[in-house]
């Protein structure tokens, strides 16, 4: 019977540091992304199907247009070939390295 309590604490206190854990995160992950949300750098996210799944209010402001705009659009066919001409290289490169790239301003309208 003492094993059994035993065990059944052992375990409370398990699920008790998990919970503490996933509330951690939680917290850090909401701090992270309000960070991105209000940096002025534009920042965006592709799938792999090349779909902007995500832009920050940086981006928005960079682009002249609300995020909800540019989610959702194709980042090689969607936009002016005036615009892909400049950034192209650097998202391919990105992609390809799975990496962060940096670049010169680019008028994305």
């Amino acid at each position: 019977m003492q094993q059994a309590q035993d065990a059944l604490q052992q375990a409370h206190a398990k699920i008790e540091r998990l919970e503490n854990i996933q509330e951690i995160y939680a917290q850090e992950n909401a701090i992270n992304v309000t960070i991105i949300e209000n940096i002025t750098t534009g920042v965006w996210v592709t799938d792999e199907d090349d779909v902007i799944c995500y832009a920050n209010k940086g981006m928005s402001k960079i682009a002249g247009v609300p995020a909800n705009k540019i989610v959702g659009r194709h980042v090689l066919t969607e936009f002016p070939e005036e615009t892909l001409k400049h950034f192209r290289s650097y998202y391919l490169k990105a992609k390809e390295e799975l990496s962060v790239i940096r670049y010169k301003d680019i008028h994305v309208r």
